[in-house]
């Protein structure tokens, strides 16, 4: 089961850091949105991105 939500909801995971940071797009838009946010917080969060599933 986790593993379809994770391939379903195309969940990525990135960075250096212990803490996590999710970063949840809003409706209409995909993890793409946060691709120039993402690399500023990645030296101290474990980045969590996602889209919506259907």
């Amino acid at each position: 089961m986790e593993l379809d939500v994770i391939k379903r909801n195309n969940v990525t995971i990135h960075g250096e850091g212990t803490q996590v940071m999710l970063m949840a797009p809003g409706y209409g838009c995909d993890q793409n949105m946060w691709r120039f946010i993402a690399p500023a917080f990645s030296s101290k969060y474990k980045i969590v991105l996602f889209d919506h599933g259907s």
